[in-house]
């Protein structure tokens, strides 16, 4: 793939002028980028490496008529504005953990950028590509990146990769259903190791992250399960789902579960609502469709999904039979029948969703008439 065909001209003159402005410095696209890039993938986020201190950098870039949008110290990362374009631009640096699951701290900014791709999750994603003037489009790879991509690899860096930061089990999931890869023998060892061994102290908010990210159905869930990598939340889930009723949400997925301490998570309110009402329906029995109706029909539909997936009978007949009965007439229609506002709208609402379960064609002339002959006595 040539750089010149992948990124559009606007991309190609922004790169060249901050090399430019660079001069003997160096810049490098790195990461998901250039990994996109390999793949003829279009990448919807374009972050620049400064082989030094970005922030330096930044000021240098604001006297060429580039605007400097943040500045965030800790991280010697940059967010600039070129035209209409945005990017970020990271200082290279070194991290470490001081405490394994839980976020990184930087050790070193301004390193060689040998040392800063030694920090990613996988080596496919540690490729680098230059920006800079004498070498404008070539691939940086310091770690067998370009082997592994051509050969459909996910290898990690190091041995401790999933102990340090457990997150790269799920990020290894997207990858390779995402993008068509497999993890290396050893990288599964390690995964495997670690799923025996997990050290629940970590920072669920960041496992959420990668959760959300991951483009979910039934056969990636079963990947899910089969590697075990559900003890990332806790030893055993439940594992007897019908999975003829699909979805593609990861709140449904995340709600198969069954996590038995939803506050640890750091859950989002509406996230919270259907774990929690998923729980509290799944051994729920019915005794008429009628009363599945009106439970289900005032449910998210991810909780709907959730629990017939699970195999809860009346979320499976509501999916199967009355998830599109609705019923046409209003207040208003009652109220245009000489019916007024009282709680009997709520008797003929049940009235007419129980005829409408019975014969799901009816239509609106046909509750009309149903109304007039059981509440008003007219034929």
């Amino acid at each position: 793939m040539n750089i010149y065909e992948y990124f559009d001209k606007d991309e190609i003159a922004i790169f060249e002028k901050l090399s430019k402005i660079a001069g003997n410095n160096k810049l490098f696209l790195v990461g998901g980028a250039v990994r996109d890039f390999l793949l003829n993938r279009k990448c919807p986020d374009i972050d620049i490496t400064f082989e030094g201190n970005a922030i330096e950098f930044a000021k240098s870039l604001s006297v060429h008529g580039v605007k400097i949008k943040s500045v965030h110290e800790d991280f010697g990362t940059i967010k600039v504005s070129i035209g209409d374009k945005n990017f970020d631009i990271a200082s290279t640096r070194t991290e470490y953990y001081p405490k394994e699951g839980h976020l990184p701290v930087i050790k070193n900014i301004a390193c060689p950028l040998k040392e800063d791709v030694l920090r990613r999750d996988f080596t496919v994603n540690s490729l680098a590509l230059s920006l800079n003037t004498s070498s404008f489009g070539e691939i940086v790879d310091y770690c067998g990146g370009l082997l592994d991509l051509k050969q459909k690899v996910l290898r990690v860096l190091h041995d401790k990769s999933f102990i340090e930061d457990p997150t790269r089990i799920l990020r290894g999931l997207k990858y390779s259903t995402r993008l068509g890869l497999s993890l290396d023998k050893h990288t599964l060892k390690l995964q495997e190791e670690y799923l025996k061994n997990v050290n629940y102290d970590m920072g669920y908010k960041r496992v959420l992250q990668e959760f959300r990210k991951i483009d979910w159905n039934a056969e990636i869930f079963k990947m899910f399960l089969d590697q075990k990598i559900y003890k990332l939340f806790q030893p055993e889930v439940l594992k007897n789902f019908d999975f003829s009723f699909y979805s593609n949400s990861y709140v449904v997925f995340l709600a198969l579960l069954n996590l038995d301490d939803v506050e640890k998570y750091e859950l989002t309110s509406e996230e919270k609502k259907i774990i929690n009402r998923v729980k509290e329906l799944r051994n729920k029995t019915f005794v008429s469709k009628l009363e599945i109706y009106k439970t289900f029909s005032k449910e998210k539909k991810e909780t709907t999904k959730a629990l017939a997936i699970l195999k809860n009978e009346g979320a499976r007949i509501y999916e199967k039979e009355l998830s599109k009965i609705k019923v046409e007439m209003t207040g208003n229609d009652f109220i245009e029948l000489g019916i007024n506002p009282s709680p009997k709208f709520s008797e003929i609402f049940d009235f007419l969703i129980a005829e409408k379960i019975k014969n799901p064609a009816l239509n609106k002339a046909g509750e009309i008439e149903l109304v007039k002959e059981k509440f008003l006595f007219l034929s």
